[in-house]
């Protein structure tokens, strides 16, 4: 049956063919081919209808279009606010970097460009977790032993990206880049772990779980020749998130002492991490306010009893003696901020030639925010 066409449709179709460069003799043919097109029905309502994987796609024939310049604009789109969108360009661009293996340096300078520019400028784009995925499975397949290149954007790259205020929306691709480079080379242990402490949240709870989620999945895989290396400062900062009034931080660092690996790691160097955690733990299973939090403590503390009782007793005896002193400066600083206070008394009572009258002493907790 022949098809129809409305006035307008001609014009237009006329002026498509005019606005083509092509000779007259090929006009017809093209024509043709448009209006095959024009023919072709899409279902928008459901994305995955007419798609189709080509398995004979030829990398030879791709090299004409899928340039530098294509490989810029597919990553731009990654800034799409339709998950759906995104998925695909992640499959789109993972084989890009599969198949055009002169374009893998150029997509992951890019790749960086993006998330430096998302850290230090923007703090925004949709996509870094898409990204870190395709990231994830790159590092995953780095040939050993690493380059240069590729440690410098774990250290100037992927840490720095902790600090941003939308983690939570791609802290689990993030985590699983840095354990594969962990897994891939062990001496970077050290460097990983000073850079989350360097960039550990003070004023945001949200994120101090999710960085000891991350810390436990590093001491999974830790080497116990690296532990040795990180164990001080990292324990430190654990026992300051064991004091932390906000249950849930306690809560998740706590949780390390569930760990069978980390509880073995803690064992071979329980002289050094129990001098450490002691203190925090002593107070916080006298004073805490959730209860759950300091029968967590109790059992840290039983554990470290089994695990050592000569150390147990000795930091037990020190602590008590270190409170003992601290109560009895502080009954010296109340004392002598009395004492000065009756001095003045004193004085300002021979200045006004007024008889001397009692002035309340200043309270501890005042004195102490003084010079």
């Amino acid at each position: 049956m022949p098809m129809k066409f409305s006035g307008e449709h001609r014009r237009w179709l006329a002026f498509d063919l005019t606005a083509v460069h092509v000779t007259p003799s090929e006009q017809e043919e093209l024509f043709i081919r448009k209006l095959q097109q024009c023919c072709v029905a899409f279902d928008f309502m459901d994305p995955v209808a007419d798609l189709k994987e080509s398995s004979d796609f030829q990398p030879t024939i791709g090299k004409k279009v899928i340039d530098q310049k294509f490989v810029l604009q597919l990553l731009e789109l990654f800034d799409s606010e339709d998950p759906r969108e995104r998925d695909f360009l992640k499959t789109v661009l993972h084989r890009i970097y599969g198949k055009f293996l002169g374009l893998r340096a150029f997509i992951r300078k890019q790749i960086n460009n993006i998330f430096l520019r998302f850290v230090y400028e923007t703090e925004h784009f949709n996509g870094v977790g898409e990204l870190l995925e395709i990231l994830g499975s790159i590092i995953n397949g780095f040939a050993l032993p690493l380059k240069v290149e590729h440690k410098q954007f774990l250290v100037k790259v992927l840490l720095p990206l902790h600090k941003v205020k939308c983690l939570s929306l791609y802290h689990a691709q993030l985590a699983y880049c840095v354990v594969q480079f962990l897994e891939k080379d062990a001496t970077l242990t050290e460097p990983v772990v000073r850079g989350l402490l360097k960039f550990w949240p003070k004023t945001c709870s949200q994120k101090e779980v999710m960085f000891l989620g991350e810390i436990e999945e590093i001491l999974d895989v830790i080497e116990p020749s690296q532990f040795v290396k990180i164990q001080e400062p990292l324990f430190r900062q654990i026992a300051r998130c064991v004091s932390s009034p906000h249950f849930q931080v306690a809560e998740r660092a706590l949780y390390f002492w569930n760990n069978e690996y980390i509880m073995s790691l803690i064992e071979e160097n329980n002289h050094v991490i129990m001098g450490i955690m002691f203190p925090a733990l002593y107070r916080i299973s006298k004073e805490h306010w959730n209860q759950t939090i300091v029968a967590l403590v109790y059992n840290v503390l039983k554990t470290f009893m089994e695990m050592n009782s000569k150390l147990f007793d000795e930091l037990t005896a020190s602590y008590k003696s270190e409170r003992q002193k601290e109560k009895k400066r502080e009954k010296e600083r109340d004392e002598l901020w009395k004492k000065l206070n009756e001095l003045e008394i004193e004085r300002r009572g021979a200045i006004m030639g007024t008889p001397n009258t009692p002035v309340p002493a200043t309270p501890v907790s005042a004195t102490r925010a003084r010079p």
